[in-house]
């Protein structure tokens, strides 16, 4: 999303705010299914050649990718891997996406070579087309153009032939229902691609029993036939949060000298910690402000190539007006944008745990400072968000667990899972560090960490429209009786809250033997 505005009560009665239905997400297809021998699954990589050749052989995109698949013990099935044969183009890419468990589509800017036999479509389009058909779980990923970090020369972003049908495919598939996730980097895409094949993973672990059917997902069919969807309550419980953002945005608009505001929320990455900003403009500032709210909201990656010191604050600048009006030296036109804004100008930036090991502290305090010192930016109502997710560390599957101490790999994964523990740690405190003990004058807001959620925001969450809807009021009495009755042994050990972590397993757990037939 490069913009979005806003507009908050201006023309809508206030509704009560259901707090689930607000933050539920669409993800990538969660259609049921179980990992082959060993945990294997067969993974379909459907994508265009230029991202098999940047930025360099051995570096680019494709085989960054090819680790990560094969990092996390799946196979990995490429149509550039197959031989000639005698059977046309469509019917090869059609059967051997078929033959595959999940589809990975690395989308770039270029359309690729139509299909011989149907050359409507390119290759990409046919397989994505195939997999969609069969009912295969679908990730998605597109190459974000106005990134600064692609190492791609211009000619690999421009198709002149095909640009507009390439257009067209991409905009299809966002309006499928499906998220799709926009990498800038060879390795960012090697992140998300491995973290989205782990949740994958850990959704369908539970099942039993081979794939559902291709028509799990049809609206038609009745509940025990179809694949439990992402349901799972990662925001039930902001209030926290609302408030000490809310007394923040009303400094912030009150106050008699403009100045940015600095605001960060951080917590577990399966907490969704990033649509609790569209949950709190779209939902939540009318009822606190008393009034409608114009902001224009523009995403700004985060600046992890940048080295804090004495040119960071001039590369940033160039960095923050590249993103929002494509030109890195258009310092007068983003002053002209803020300072005509009728509402606050939103910057929004996201990073996980890994992107925090760059830089660390240090790079957090430069762009903390950059916001009260430069001149550019120091006199206006700006809001950057910042939201920091912590990866948990990855699972270790191994049929034979007995003989996990005699593995190299087992003892690489140990050490990996303690350094994610110990930065995970590290940023917590730095956080409590900053909230703490602000800079002079700084204006900075470190919202609270969701860490557990109480009874009644789990019952409301089994009450909730998403939930109602998948169910069809197959089971709601049970999963309500399943829910409560966890709560009570909970209550009898002393326990009021539960961890997110915890009663999510349960949830999804619960959901499953729900729809069983």
């Amino acid at each position: 999303m490069d913009q979005l505005a806003f507009t908050i009560g201006a023309n809508a009665t206030p509704q009560a705010f259901d707090p689930i239905n607000s933050d539920r997400s669409y993800g990538s297809d969660s259609q049921a299914m179980q990992p082959g021998p060993g945990g294997m699954w067969r993974v379909f990589l459907s994508h265009t050649s230029e991202l098999r050749h940047y930025p360099e052989p051995g570096k680019s995109y494709l085989e960054r990718v090819e680790r990560a698949v094969s990092a996390a013990g799946h196979g990995i099935v490429d149509m550039a891997d197959f031989a000639a044969q005698d059977s046309r183009p469509a019917a090869v890419c059609v059967e051997e996406v078929g033959r595959c468990d999940v589809y990975v589509g690395i989308y770039g800017l270029r359309y690729g070579s139509p299909v011989r036999d149907r050359p409507e479509l390119s290759y990409t389009e046919l397989e994505f087309e195939a997999a969609s058909d069969r009912g295969i779980p679908r990730l998605v990923f597109l190459l974000d153009s106005r990134s600064q970090e692609l190492a791609m020369p211009a000619e690999a972003l421009v198709d002149r032939e095909y640009g507009l049908r390439q257009d067209a495919f991409l905009q299809r598939v966002s309006d499928c229902g499906l998220t799709v996730q926009r990498f800038r980097n060879p390795d960012h895409l090697a992140t998300l691609v491995e973290r989205s094949l782990r949740k994958l993973a850990e959704r369908s672990g539970g099942n039993s029993g081979g794939g559902a059917s291709p028509s799990g997902s049809s609206s038609g069919a009745p509940v025990s036939a179809r694949a439990v969807p992402e349901l799972l309550p990662y925001l039930p419980n902001r209030h926290q949060q609302e408030q000490a953002m809310g007394d923040a945005l009303q400094r912030l608009l009150a106050g008699d000298r403009a100045q940015p505001l600095v605001v960060i929320l951080h917590g577990e990455e399966d907490q969704r910690v990033e649509l609790f900003r569209d949950r709190f403009f779209q939902h939540s500032t009318a009822a606190l402000l008393g009034q409608p709210l114009l902001i224009r909201d523009f995403q700004l990656p985060w600046p992890s190539e940048l080295v804090p010191g004495e040119p960071f604050a001039e590369q940033f600048l160039g960095k923050i007006c590249h993103h929002l009006l494509s030109d890195s030296r258009a310092k007068d036109r983003l002053q002209a944008l803020l300072r005509d804004t009728p509402g606050p100008v939103v910057l929004w930036s996201s990073l996980y745990t890994d992107d925090w090991g760059r830089q660390g502290a240090q790079l957090f305090e430069q762009v903390c400072r950059f916001w009260q010192e430069h001149e550019a930016v120091a006199g206006h109502r700006l809001i950057h968000w910042i939201t920091i997710n912590y990866l948990k560390p990855p699972a270790y599957r191994l049929r034979l667990a007995a003989l996990r101490w005699l593995l190299p790999g087992y003892w690489r994964y140990r050490a990996s899972r303690r350094r994610r523990r110990r930065l995970n740690d590290r940023i917590r405190n730095a956080l409590k560090a900053m909230h703490q003990v602000p800079a002079a004058g700084s204006r900075l807001v470190v919202l609270p960490e969701l860490q557990s959620v109480r009874r009644s925001d789990a019952e409301t969450w089994v009450r909730s429209q998403p939930v109602r809807e998948f169910l069809r009021d197959q089971g709601l009495r049970r999963l309500e009786d399943a829910v409560r009755s966890y709560y009570r042994r909970a209550a009898a050990e002393g326990l009021e809250h539960i961890p997110m972590e915890q009663l999510g397993a349960f949830l999804q757990t619960e959901l499953e033997q729900v729809v069983k037939p």
